[in-house]
């Protein structure tokens, strides 16, 4: 309990709520650091705020003095801090689809390769616990440009993925004619819930991520989806 109220003051007030104390840092980065890169940092800073406050808003004060780093150089490397959270984003989303994109060129039986990818997709989500809310949030700026970089950056490489491994498994008679967007919502939704959900799941059931869980989750996720879209003998 009182490790939920810090984070919610901590992290979600910032400089315009009064429960938070102004975090303490110098103006600009530290010239004694070598080779710094002030992007970086930043987006560093704003992957680990994000994590501990299991995907609540951060404020920028919070994202910079973790960073050490002044509040201009957010609008000298990303123009603002909207633009700061696509970039992380799109910066977690190449790191998810590199390992995708080699997965489907490997040449292994369809119901193995979807096996792999509900392994590495909870993985991903347990590295990157605020990805979903993230993404949600980001969607509802109404911003067209934006919202199709999200798209690109994910959705649509999720969907060539499930489309290949889909006409994989029904040319070898294995998986069901099922449509991609329609796998694409259950394994998400089914990889996501238990992280974006965590404070919930542990504040109310003290159910908590570990290595033990990971690995029933990935088990009961696996079959489900395998024996959901899998041709079964009569």
């Amino acid at each position: 309990m009182v490790q939920s109220v810090k984070t919610k003051n901590a992290f979600t007030l910032g400089s315009a709520g009064t429960a938070a104390a102004e975090p303490t840092r110098r103006p600009g980065r530290p010239v004694s650091k070598v080779n710094f890169d002030g992007r970086e940092a930043l987006l560093n800073s704003a992957h680990d705020l994000l994590v501990e406050s299991h995907g609540l808003p951060v404020s920028m004060n919070y994202i910079c003095a973790r960073a050490d780093i002044n509040q201009a150089m957010v609008r000298y490397h990303f123009g603002g801090k909207r633009e700061l959270m696509v970039a992380l984003f799109e910066r977690v989303s190449s790191t998810w689809i590199e390992p995708l994109e080699k997965l489907s060129e490997l040449d292994i039986e369809p119901r193995r390769k979807l096996a792999i990818h509900i392994k590495q997709i909870i993985r991903n989500f347990r590295c990157h616990p605020y990805f979903n809310r993230l993404m949600a949030e980001l969607q509802l700026t109404g911003n067209d440009g934006i919202q199709k970089r999200l798209s690109n950056s994910f959705v649509n490489s999720l969907l060539r993925f499930y489309e290949h491994v889909i006409n994989e498994g029904v040319s070898t008679g294995v998986f069901k004619p099922v449509k991609p967007l329609h796998l694409f919502l259950s394994i998400v939704g089914l990889c996501d819930y238990m992280f974006s959900a965590q404070p919930m799941l542990d504040a109310g059931l003290g159910i908590r991520m570990t290595d033990a869980l990971e690995a029933e989750l990935v088990e009961h996720t696996t079959r489900f989806v395998l024996d959901g879209i899998g041709v079964h003998p009569s």
